[in-house]
């Protein structure tokens, strides 16, 4: 049997009985964070994330914008050649630093956070305000400009936020599940 550090075989049960995936059958192809549109934003990118869980360096992981960007678009499990749906992983690893208290240091952005307002506000997600937030929040505002431009061009994205029309029933379900998420 091959040596493990200390702390990651319990890592990797909590992960297990979390998810049901095993971090410690990705073999660092880096697959997934070639192909993951947050890389640039992580820290550490997804083969890395499953790197330190398979060293227990959880403490390292959760203080880092990694996990917390992550926006669960499964590309890098579509990806990954041994099967593992990492983007649940990034979730069980986001409930566990939520569990322990280990948020992003100052300065990490999570992803996630602004997505929910955006739904939270409008009913769904306005695009434009999305990606205008979180470059603005990563102190990076003209970042997507010339992009934006030519999307709002070409009518890819909207201008102006589209309404629904049972929006009080969207911010029950939030109040419902916590409040101020």
């Amino acid at each position: 049997m091959r040596w493990v550090p200390e702390g990651a075989k319990d890592l990797r049960q909590r992960v297990l009985a979390a998810v049901g995936q095993d971090p410690f059958r990705c073999y660092q192809c880096g697959k997934c964070t070639s192909t993951c549109p947050m890389a640039p934003d992580m820290e550490h990118p997804p083969h890395l994330v499953m790197r330190l869980l398979q060293l227990g360096q959880l403490q390292e992981l959760l203080p880092s914008a990694s996990v917390w960007a992550c926006v669960s678009c499964e590309t890098c499990t579509a990806r990954c050649p041994q099967g593992i749906e990492v983007a649940r992983v990034m979730d069980a690893v986001r409930q566990m630093g939520l569990e322990e208290g280990l948020l992003p240091r100052e300065g990490a952005v999570p992803f996630t956070e602004i997505f929910l307002h955006q739904v939270k506000n409008y009913g769904r997600l306005w695009d434009t305000m999305l990606g205008a937030s979180y470059n603005l929040r990563r102190l990076r505002p003209f970042k997507d400009l010339g992009l934006a431009a030519k999307l709002l061009r070409k009518g890819k994205i909207a201008f102006r936020p589209e309404r629904i029309s049972h929006k009080e029933e969207v911010r029950r379900i939030f109040e419902r599940l916590g409040g101020d998420r």
